[in-house]
């Protein structure tokens, strides 16, 4: 063997040499890599942990959570608007604007033309149909006897007609200012009348300016008093029969001028508001009271439900419709996905229902980690529903 062939055989044996491992090698190189692997894993969690921001879900507090807007609906009664009945002028107010009356109060004064016409009307008719009656009595009699004909009974009927047309018309006029037909002769003898209160309460609004010509309908006074009131209560979200917020909760109203009244447990109707979509109820008081219409308040939510609770709405991750938040594990690890239920959320609190989550858990608060949530869901547990 030459010196070029003996060193290409040399080579090649060592080569070999190099390229053969011992048994079991591959494995046990394999082995540390993953437990490296699985280390680097664990401190990543410790450290992903130790930078989250924890918060605690805490029982739901805040006012602007378990508020809503309301106000009084009082009866129809419980207001009224004075206006002139027919054309006339004013003579006098009784009244100033802040006054209280009472229902039959005199308030404004009118000199009325047709008012007076009228009145005249019904004296002069009662003793003309009077007299017309009498005698068409007589002439039936000597109709019976044949000294009269049919003629003279006509005429007669015909102007007992007329009578009582126009007796019909003055008790008509007389009937749309309030005033009875046995109030006739005051009226005459006086000249005017006078409009009253028709409901008790406070002279809000008075527009009668003495000698002053007023067309019908024109408005002189406005008159608030109160009555039985209902609560209308404005639901941006939920539904007052249906939603877990409201269930077994006490309502209760506080209105801007300090009343303060609980509702019924159900309201007596509700109706989606055209436009705005919002659903609005309508309560009846737990105690009937009777209330000035149109003060506006809020209602406040009472409940013990322990599952209503109050956490931060940036801890919220909202994923496809639904809702979730973090819960801080037991140990290392990422945090345990939890499916709740947004029934409101009001500057930086949101109100949720959950029965997975308590007072005084953790969830996580910071952007990365609830961001996290929606990205790798089977990432982090199994996950609980509401």
């Amino acid at each position: 063997m030459t010196r070029r062939a003996r060193a290409a055989t040399l080579l090649l044996a060592w080569a070999g040499l190099a390229g053969c491992a011992p048994p079991g090698e591959p494995d046990d190189e394999h082995d540390e890599h993953a437990e490296h692997a699985e280390h680097a894993e664990h401190a990543e969690h410790a450290e992903h942990a130790q930078s989250t921001t924890w918060v605690r879900v805490a029982q739901a507090t805040d006012a602007s959570l378990l508020e809503l807007p309301a106000r009084i609906v009082a009866s129809p009664d419980s207001h009224a608007h004075l206006d002139a009945p027919l054309q006339g002028t004013v003579v006098s107010a009784s009244v100033r604007t802040g006054d209280r009356v009472e229902i039959g109060d005199p308030i404004v004064e009118l000199r009325i033309p047709a008012v007076l016409e009228a009145a005249a009307v019904l004296a002069g008719t009662s003793k003309q149909i009077g007299s017309h009656k009498a005698r068409r009595e007589r002439l039936e009699e000597l109709r019976a006897a044949g000294l009269v004909g049919a003629t003279e009974v006509f005429d007669v009927d015909t102007g007992l007609g007329r009578l009582s047309a126009e007796r019909r018309l003055a008790l008509a006029t007389l009937a749309a200012v309030g005033v009875d037909a046995s109030e006739r002769g005051e009226v005459l003898v006086r000249g005017t009348v006078v409009l009253t209160a028709p409901v008790a309460g406070v002279v809000a609004q008075l527009d009668a300016i003495p000698g002053e010509v007023v067309e019908p309908g024109e408005k002189l006074a406005r008159i608030l008093g109160q009555g039985p009131a209902r609560i209308e209560v404005a639901f941006g979200t939920g539904h007052p029969e249906r939603s877990p917020q409201f269930a077994g909760a006490t309502l209760e109203f506080e209105g801007l001028d300090g009343s303060r009244v609980t509702l019924a447990a159900t309201p007596v109707a509700t109706a989606v508001e055209p436009g705005l979509g919002r659903v609005l109820a309508w309560y009846e008081t737990a105690e009937a009271i009777e209330l000035p219409d149109g003060v506006r308040g809020r209602v406040q939510v009472r409940s013990g439900d322990a599952s209503l609770l109050e956490v931060p709405r940036a801890a919220l991750r909202l994923l496809e419709g639904r809702a979730w938040v973090g819960r801080r594990p037991q140990g290392d690890g990422p945090p345990e996905m939890i499916e709740v239920q947004v029934l409101r959320s009001v500057g930086s609190s949101a109100l949720i229902h959950s029965e997975a989550l308590a007072v005084d858990d953790e969830i996580a608060a910071d952007a990365s980690t609830v961001l996290m949530i929606g990205r790798d869901p089977e990432s982090l547990g199994g996950g609980h529903s509401h």
